[in-house]
């Protein structure tokens, strides 16, 4: 019994450190892509998210009202978080072709492989995010220093986050095809459909976050038992964030073609160009945008024309902010290293399995084994 539960987390082990097969991959070499949601920070602890972009081909971050810096490489992905508990969020990135993690200030770690998808949360309630990462091609979860997860498939798209309450962030995936949303040891149920985005969230400030979907082609708000309402438009890149009130996500767009952020009901403000991707907001969604419909307002009117930075509204409260156009982000260089190999400990490894079957009339089946 011992020497299988070894050469189990063995296998464990060499699939998730050597990633076999390759992910990110079809067998014909053909691009996997996986959408998945950024998920906003909280940059100067005033316990409310801020507006960011991440500009790709400058490495640039822009956070509003706080300040730019480049960090990183285009290719990177986002993964903003408080790692380090002080009620501030750092700015992160992802770097999957090696695994290497990079939070700026802090800390340097490799995990995680080629076509990995960061996925990082407060898994363990300690305050603090939890380095992590999503196999799309195998729906392999990974936590450093917490555990290992086989739930869901290829296709689905990884959702976590504190489905019940209890201050942790949750395992969870949302089946496209069909509409399922599964939650790890909580709840599994159908919601949505075929070219719905899934934006969990807490949306009414009681401490639980609601199931939640946008449908990109009417620009359709659905929070599962609480609202339905039309913000948005074909093309329009959902950000929901926690804008005027701690603990409640507020409806918002971001324009991708002139850098337009519409949060309902509260403001709007040109922040961005072209080609910067909103953080709030989903990664991997096209750059592409038609008239955008928010509450009745040409979501495309005006230009910013060479100002690459533009603040129109008030954010709450506050003057608005334009920071000059002519300056330049400072430039911190990341040095990537020859990772060191160590010797893994599976002492405390379990190995969790989680199975699919969708059935002819509809239905999924969720199973765990220890």
């Amino acid at each position: 019994m011992k020497t299988m539960k070894f050469f189990t987390r063995l296998l464990m082990a060499m699939l998730f450190f050597r990633g076999y097969p390759v992910l990110g991959e079809e067998l014909s070499g053909s691009k996997v892509v996986t959408p998945f949601l950024l998920p906003g920070g909280d940059f100067d602890g005033d316990g409310l998210e801020d507006i960011c972009i991440f500009r790709p081909n400058t490495s640039a971050w822009f956070i509003r009202d706080i300040t730019a810096v480049s960090f990183g490489m285009g290719s990177d992905y986002p993964a903003i978080g408080d790692y380090d508990g002080d009620g501030r969020s750092e700015i992160a990135l992802f770097r999957s072709a090696d695994g290497l993690w990079v939070v700026r200030g802090l800390t340097r770690s490799y995990f995680g492989i080629l076509g990995d998808l960061p996925v990082s949360g407060d898994y363990d309630g300690d305050g603090t995010r939890d380095i992590a990462v999503y196999r799309p091609h195998i729906g392999l979860w990974g936590i450093r220093g917490i555990g290992s997860y086989w739930f869901g498939a290829e296709g689905d798209m990884p959702i976590p986050d504190d489905y019940d309450g209890d201050g942790c962030s949750d395992v969870g995936v949302f089946r496209p095809p069909s509409g399922l949303w599964a939650i790890r040891g909580i709840t599994r149920l159908y919601f949505g459909r075929e070219g719905d985005l899934p934006i969990p969230g807490d949306y009414d400030g009681n401490g639980v976050s609601e199931f939640a979907l946008y449908r990109e082609s009417s620009g359709l708000w659905l929070i599962r038992n609480i609202t339905r309402v039309y913000f948005g438009g074909s093309g329009a890149i959902p950000s929901p964030l926690d804008y005027m009130e701690p603990g409640i996500r507020d409806i918002a767009i971001f324009n991708p073609i002139d850098g337009l952020w519409a949060i309902r009901g509260i403001t709007k403000q040109y922040f961005g160009r072209e080609g910067d991707i909103p953080i709030p907001g989903y990664y991997n969604v096209r750059n592409s945008a038609s008239i955008i419909d928010v509450d009745g307002v040409d979501g495309i009117e005006g230009s910013d024309g060479d100002q690459e930075i533009e603040n129109r509204g008030v954010k709450r409260g506050d003057p608005p902010y334009t920071p000059s156009p002519t300056s330049t982000p400072t430039y911190t260089p990341i040095v990537t290293p020859t990772p060191t190999l160590t010797p893994i400990d599976f002492s405390d490894w379990t190995l969790f399995t989680d199975t699919f079957d969708d059935g002819e009339i509809g239905r999924a089946s969720c199973r765990e084994r220890v």
